[in-house]
C-alpha cells in the first residue's frame, strides 16, 4: 500500500487520459489534480482497514472475505475518480 499505490495511481491517471486522446498538457493537469487526492484517500482508507484485518480478524479465510469487501468499495471509488471530469 505504501510503496505500490502511488506509482500505480500515477500510471492509471496518465494512461486513462491518453487513451481518451487528451493532449499531454491536459493529461498532466489531470495527473496533477487527481493523483495526490487518490493516494491520500487511499492511505486514509486502507490504514484503518489494515488495522482491522490484522489485529481483529484471526481466521485467514475470514480476513480474505473482509479484505475483498473493502476492496470492492475502493475499486468503485477508483472507477468514479478516474472517470470524473475536472471542473
Amino acid at each position: 500500500m505504501t510503496f505500490l499505490m502511488p506509482p500505480n495511481m500515477m500510471v492509471v491517471n496518465m494512461v486513462k487520459p491518453i487513451l481518451d486522446q487528451k493532449s499531454f498538457e491536459e493529461t498532466f493537469e489531470i495527473w496533477k489534480h487527481k493523483t495526490p487526492e487518490i493516494v491520500r484517500n487511499g492511505w486514509i482508507y486502507w490504514t484503518p482497514v489494515s488495522v482491522i484485518l490484522f489485529n481483529f480478524i484471526r481466521i485467514e479465510l475470514t480476513r480474505i472475505y473482509v479484505f475483498n469487501f473493502f476492496a470492492y468499495f475502493w475499486q468503485c471509488y477508483l472507477a468514479f475518480k478516474v472517470n470524473q471530469e475536472l471542473k
